[in-house]
């Protein structure tokens, strides 16, 4: 069968006639589906147009003479513009077209001659926004290097505006992608991709490689999600922490990136704190802040504190609002001073007023049951005050660890005693304050008697009955916002220097206010000067009639 014969056309058929015929049997003898049919319709069409172009087969015929005025005008004359033979192979075989079978497609487009069309119109497809569109491009990346065209051995002439927008297609794919994997906290997933891409030959270049630290730098810091380790391995590979002029990450983004390097590993070393079950000062502010406690643990937890610990909670606290901003949110309330409410539920304070109490008591008593003047027992009171606050502060001091190493014994215990034993409202702890409170009441009792035992007794109910009065909260919070910063240090410096003061002062009181006995201050002066000596001295001599005259004195007799 002649080539004329199985493309259905008269021999010596124009070059026209030829290709639309090809065209037509195309749709039956398709390449995938026929490719024996499809060789034969190929070697058929070449070689028509092998005999189209020879001269020796040719029928020429006399030209017909056409008026000049009956032609079409030049612009109306049809001009074939449809797509070539290469075009429509390339097109047939890239329909329907899958990542499986591509590079079967693709070898058939070689042995068809039409492998630059295929690829053109493969790049053409790339830049669809379909999963299948995705899935294409990077095959082409891979076979055909579209990005790094300087890795092919040939220059295929591909269109420019494509490259660039797959290029910016590319950009906005491995963003995103990295953007939904940091997002969903796999930094794994996030480190091997990105390892991957500064690999890649394509990111050669000096500004595809500063587009790489720039989308690392915004997708880092828009990310809710941080691993320490996984910013350290983009610093090493990128160089972001090189010594130089200036870091390869962007200028702004750098320093960002770095005060969130720093935030991340303040709150990940105050959570490894708040973990920790030390009687630690800084333990304890960061559980305080940090722990994923409820309002009431939290509240238990301050009645555990110490005024060390109340005082690393205020450093802490300050350090948040002032350096960490951000973190304020994380805080109960929004407040990194939420605590300021329970400042004083474990404070020891009322032991010492109710000191004073004791010392009214002991005046009282001492006005009641003595002729001692009023100057007289406010020297003893002072003294015996200043003598009781010393052993207290060494009680506490002492005894308050030993307390807080059995705080669930504590605990127990004050559930159900110290709502009988206190009107203090919450109930104070049973080891941590009750059981020092009264055994130092005995010792008041032993030292001042019974009314300093009574007025020591008064002050502490009356305080607990005071601390159920409405708004004390809000009369707290006030005074603990504008109450400075104090160590305790400074406390039991204060207490010890002020109890050796009344000591002191009370003793003085005391000492020069004392009655004088009958007929003290009333000897002459030689004989007050001769006090202590004996009468053989000389100049102490005392005559008879002196001498008898003091006797009947001492003896309550008159003189003679």
């Amino acid at each position: 069968m002649s080539c004329w014969e199985f493309l259905g056309l008269a021999p010596g058929a124009d070059t026209r006639s030829i290709k639309r015929q090809y065209a037509l049997l195309l749709k039956q003898h398709r390449p995938d589906e026929d490719p024996q049919g499809f060789q034969r319709l190929r070697e058929a069409y070449e070689q028509a147009l092998d005999w189209s172009h020879n001269d020796d087969f040719m029928v020429i015929e006399a030209p017909e003479v056409v008026p000049l005025e009956t032609l079409p005008p030049f612009e109306q004359v049809p001009v074939s513009s449809g797509p070539s033979i290469g075009q429509q192979l390339a097109a047939q075989l890239l329909e329907n077209a899958s990542v499986a079978d591509l590079a079967d497609r693709y070898q058939q487009a070689k042995s068809c001659y039409c492998a630059h069309e295929f690829e053109v119109q493969l790049l053409s497809l790339c830049l669809d926004d379909t999963e299948q569109a995705m899935e294409l491009s990077q095959w082409g990346l891979e076979h055909f290097h579209w990005l790094n065209l300087w890795l092919r051995d040939d220059h295929p002439a591909l269109p420019l505006h494509a490259l660039e927008q797959l290029l910016a297609r590319t950009y906005l794919r491995i963003e995103t992608t990295l953007c939904r994997l940091l997002d969903l906290g796999q930094a794994e997933a996030f480190s091997n991709m990105f390892l991957n891409l500064s690999k890649a030959e394509w990111l050669r270049p000096l500004e595809r490689h500063d587009w790489l630290n720039a989308m690392l730098a915004r997708t880092l810091l828009a990310s809710w999600f941080w691993s320490e380790d996984l910013f350290e391995t983009i610093c090493v590979q990128q160089g972001w922490k090189s010594t130089g002029s200036h870091s390869r990450c962007p200028h702004p983004e750098w320093e960002q990136l770095l005060e969130r390097s720093h935030h991340h590993g303040f709150i990940v070393e105050q959570r490894r704190l708040a973990k920790l079950d030390l009687r630690n000062p800084q333990c304890r502010a960061a559980k305080m802040l940090f722990a994923p406690l409820t309002h009431e643990q939290r509240h238990l937890l301050a009645r555990r504190f110490m005024e060390a610990d109340w005082n690393a909670c205020r450093f802490l606290s300050a350090r948040i609002l002032t350096q960490y901003p951000h973190l304020c949110r994380e805080m109960p309330e929004g407040d990194p001073y939420f605590w300021r409410a329970w400042e004083g539920a474990g404070s020891t304070w009322p032991m010492y007023a109710a000191l004073a109490g004791m010392g009214v008591g002991q005046i009282v008593g001492d006005q009641l049951n003595s002729t001692n003047a009023m100057a007289s027992s406010l020297g003893a009171a002072l003294f015996w005050m200043a003598m009781m606050a010393i052993p207290m502060v060494v009680v506490l001091w002492l005894w308050i660890p030993v307390a807080d190493r059995y705080w669930n014994l504590d605990r127990r215990w004050t559930q159900r005693l110290s709502p009988w034993l206190s009107p203090r409202r919450p109930a104070p702890m049973f080891l941590r304050q009750i059981l020092p409170c009264w055994v130092m009441g005995l010792a008041v009792w032993a030292a001042s008697g019974t009314y300093g035992l009574l007025g020591y007794g008064v002050t502490l109910l009356t305080l607990g009955a005071l601390s159920r009065i409405p708004g004390k909260s809000l009369i707290k919070s006030l005074i603990s916002r504008i109450r400075l910063q104090r160590n305790a240090s400074v406390v039991l410096s204060t207490v010890m220097m002020g109890s050796v003061v009344l000591a002191v002062v009370g003793l003085l009181v005391y000492g020069n206010v004392q009655m004088i006995s009958r007929d003290q201050g009333l000897q002459p002066i030689a004989m007050r000067l001769c006090a202590g000596l004996r009468e053989t001295v000389r100049g102490c001599e005392v005559p008879a009639t002196q001498a008898q005259w003091y006797g009947h004195a001492l003896n309550g007799q008159k003189k003679p």
